[in-house]
Order: C-alpha cells, then structure tokens, then sequence
C-alpha cells in the first residue's frame, strides 16, 4: 500500500509471476537466480470513496536457495523485486491526473514436494 499526490491510496490486490529459474546444486544446496515477467491487479482509492482498478504489466527479478530435506521434500526461501510501468490515477479518483510508479520487494518460503 502507498500514498500517491491527492491523497489517493495505492493497494496491490494480487500479483502473479512467470519466470524462470538458473542455479547450480552443491550436494543438497541449489541457489538459483529467477526473472521474467509480472502482472497485477492494483486498487486505487480516494478519501472521497472514489476507486478504480488498474492491471498493469511489469517485470521481476530474485534470488533464492532451496535445499533438499530428502529425495522428495524441498524447503526453499526466496527474494523478488518487482516493478510495474508508470500508470495514471484519473482525475476522477485521485482529483487531478497523479502518474504513480509501483515497486516493491517480496520474501517467500516455501516447501516443495516431488514426485
């Protein structure tokens, strides 16, 4: 969530990823370099009750390690910046036409299970 000129309020509903991973293992460790392509749904609100909703479209990069416990089960933590292209609150939300940047960093973990 972020404050914009106006006195709007940026929200990031969801976000979802495409990307791809490298990496190298070393016994049970693999760190991995990730990137590729982003998408979100971000809500934009004014103290008057005026909303609208953008989707843009933007890209992400990270890094991470995963470990295998055994032959199936994998923990992993990983790192992503994500950044989505300049998009414009109207003048009917935001009082005057605000162009704003969305940016932000991500930290997950997470098990994995193969089969």
């Amino acid at each position: 969530m972020a404050l914009c000129s106006g006195g709007c309020e940026v929200k990031s509903v969801f976000f979802g990823t495409a990307r791809g991973r490298l990496g190298y293992a070393t016994d049970r460790f693999l760190p991995y370099v990730t990137g590729g392509g982003a998408i979100g749904s971000l809500k934009i609100s004014s103290s008057s009750g005026a909303s609208e909703t953008n989707t843009p479209i933007g890209w992400t990069v990270g890094a991470g390690l995963e470990y295998a416990l055994d032959s199936n089960w994998t923990v992993k933590v990983d790192y992503l910046y994500t950044q989505f292209g300049s998009t414009t609150c109207t003048a009917a939300t935001c009082g005057v036409d605000t162009d704003y940047n969305v940016k932000f960093s991500t930290v997950r973990g997470g098990f994995n299970y193969r089969f």
